[in-house]
């Protein structure tokens, strides 16, 4: 089991779009922007997808993930960043290669959403490119609706037993006087409860505490629990917000500290 990864959206916030592949007029490129994974971007080429993000600065990334998207199974993505704009495709200085599958090795299984993620070793750079080849997606179009460039913070130390992986039903049932019940139903989502022991102080205050300083409650994460997790990855990662994250960082031990996560799926 790999340890766990959590990437924030902020150098998101930020970002600016500054080159796509067409676009349907309904579905534009800004939606990529937002944390809603309901407001999507629909590529009107699904084998020949891409955007171009500029971070305004150079600024390291570890993280690169492809948020609700409606991918097929044999479709491939590739990751690319330069110094400059022109650099991205003369010569990148940095290049995923362009044959990463968007699913894992047990390929696309039944889910409400599915993911995409590449992590990889810190690279500092403006200008960023991801492309997408799914030439083979029967709807006709490659559809997107959250796109990350992050430095992701990984714990040195993972995640504690008794972390908890549930559903939240938010619908409401009325009961007639009969006994009848009458559901209204509403989409479920996933929550995760992380309790993190015996963490480092850069791990701590330097990772997890920033985390929260930069992201709070309103801001987007996208948690990887086990990035080798092959037959669940899909059930396992979830977009969210730190809802509820409100414990304080506890001082366990000289220089070892302990905290809890969690987070609430937001919904598609």
């Amino acid at each position: 089991m790999a340890k766990i990864i959590i990437a924030g959206g902020q150098l998101m916030d930020t970002a600016t779009l500054e080159d796509s592949s067409a676009v349907a007029a309904n579905y534009p490129l800004a939606n990529l922007l937002t944390i809603q994974p309901g407001e999507t971007t629909r590529f009107s080429t699904p084998g020949s997808a891409y955007v171009v993000v500029d971070l305004g600065s150079a600024k390291p990334v570890t993280f690169a993930g492809l948020l609700a998207h409606n991918g097929s199974a044999t479709g491939t993505w590739r990751v690319r960043a330069a110094a400059s704009e022109g650099g991205l495709t003369s010569a990148p200085p940095f290049d995923t290669g362009g044959s990463d599958s968007l699913y894992p090795a047990s390929g696309k299984h039944d889910a409400d959403v599915q993911h995409s993620f590449l992590s990889f070793a810190s690279q500092t750079y403006r200008w960023w490119r991801v492309d997408v080849d799914d030439a083979g997606n029967a709807d006709g179009y490659f559809s997107l609706g959250r796109l990350i460039l992050a430095s992701a913070w990984a714990p040195s130390v993972n995640f504690s037993f008794g972390a908890g992986l549930g559903r939240i039903d938010p619908s409401t049932i009325d009961e007639g006087v009969g006994g009848h019940l009458f559901p209204l139903k509403r989409p479920t989502k996933r929550v995760w409860t992380l309790s993190f022991r015996y963490q480092t102080e850069a791990d701590s205050l330097g990772g997890q505490f920033e985390l929260q300083r930069q992201r709070g409650a309103s801001g987007d994460v996208f948690v990887v629990p086990d990035p080798e997790d092959d037959e669940h990855l899909h059930r396992r990662m979830v977009q969210g917000l730190m809802r509820g994250t409100t414990q304080p960082l506890s001082l366990e031990f000289f220089n070892r500290y302990g905290f809890a996560v969690r987070i609430e799926e937001l919904p598609v």
